[in-house]
């Protein structure tokens, strides 16, 4: 059965969580992040198929919750395009991120998830809210850091926390990072393959304790401009380590 549903409140979002079938595959925010202090804030809650996601339930947050640590907060691949009509209808849209996570409500839409295979990404500072990252994944549902610099990707892989990172555009094999390995996400190798076909019920994104970190490289219409921004990270990695960026 499909449906969506608005809410204004963290309180009446994890009460719509709550009702989502035990077992369920979860993405929260395929815009937006997690809560942040000082911010009105609305989220949407849908199992709509879409792209990537498939058929999985997902929820999107108004951009009041974009941290100013995300470096790509000016460029988002979410502010054009058509969901960024739909985001843009969810609340105001501030020029600039926010100041601090509302850890509480953090911790409260964890434990509304514990029932599902629940996943998101997060571009707060994980070294300020490592403990509260910790303890969401602690409660089943997986905040991944997310990251450009493959430098940060590996301080926060061996701070304990589960990774993403954003890779060259051209990128399509797996990744030696400092020895811990980095593996292509598999909907961006495969026309059709969406997180329902990923990991057999247990997406990747979604293990908390893997041993791996989860590479995203960059795509859609903002590509190139990502990938402007964030190549001075990648050569610095490479030179530091006497390797060539991939043909």
């Amino acid at each position: 059965m499909r449906f969506s549903t608005h809410v204004a409140s963290v309180e009446d979002f994890c009460l719509a969580l709550l009702q989502i079938p035990a077992g369920s595959l979860f993405r929260h925010n395929d815009a937006g992040d997690l809560p942040a202090l000082g911010r009105p804030q609305r989220w949407l809650l849908t199992n709509r198929e879409q792209g990537k996601t498939g058929k999985s339930y997902r929820s999107r947050t108004s951009r009041g919750s974009c941290p100013a640590d995300c470096l790509i907060y000016p460029i988002c691949y979410a502010s054009v395009g058509p969901i960024s009509w739909h985001w843009k209808a969810l609340g105001k849209w501030f020029k600039r991120g926010a100041k601090a996570m509302d850890w509480r409500a953090v911790l409260e839409m964890a434990k509304a998830t514990s029932h599902l295979v629940s996943w998101t990404y997060t571009h707060w500072d994980w070294r300020r809210y490592r403990k509260t990252l910790l303890r969401a994944n602690a409660l089943g549902m997986t905040i991944n850091v997310s990251t450009e610099d493959p430098a940060e990707a590996v301080k926060a892989f061996r701070a304990g926390l589960p990774v993403t990172l954003v890779a060259p555009p051209t990128q399509r094999r797996p990744l030696d990072l400092d020895g811990i390995p980095g593996y292509i996400c598999p909907a961006l190798l495969q026309e059709g393959f969406t997180c329902d076909d990923c990991g057999n019920g247990s997406p990747l994104c979604a293990r908390a304790d893997r041993h791996f970190i989860v590479v995203f490289p960059a795509h859609g219409s903002r590509a190139n401009k990502v990938w402007s921004l964030i190549k001075p990270l990648w050569e610095h990695w490479w030179s530091s380590r006497g390797e060539q960026p991939p043909c």
